[in-house]
């Protein structure tokens, strides 16, 4: 048997505001996705390019003490991944964001 899935997107409200996926697999904690969406959609808002997209899966496999989590964020046409492992799905959330926001090397 499968470990549940949930999927959670936000689509772009306005022109020019990246979408933000989230795809959550295994148990978690109901307010790492809301943790997760509001700090991808802040990082993407003062990214200095324009943002298309963000991409995040959390999954907390079943005889691990720790949370996976991998993001890919897309700039034109350049894209950025990021891979973190934490205890708590809030410490994998911030472990991707350090990745995701440091400067782009050429």
């Amino acid at each position: 048997m499968t470990a549940p899935t949930c999927f959670c997107g936000l689509p772009a409200p306005g022109l020019g505001e990246p979408g933000v996926r989230v795809e959550i697999a295994g148990q978690m904690d109901p307010a790492a996705l809301g943790y997760a969406l509001d700090e991808l959609r802040h990082l993407a808002s003062h990214h200095p390019e324009p943002v298309d997209s963000v991409r995040l899966t959390l999954r907390a496999p079943r005889r691990a003490d720790h949370v996976v989590a991998e993001a890919t964020l897309s700039a034109g046409d350049r894209v950025v991944r990021a891979h973190g492992t934490a205890r708590a799905p809030r410490g994998a959330i911030d472990a991707i964001l350090r990745r995701l926001s440091l400067p782009a090397t050429a």
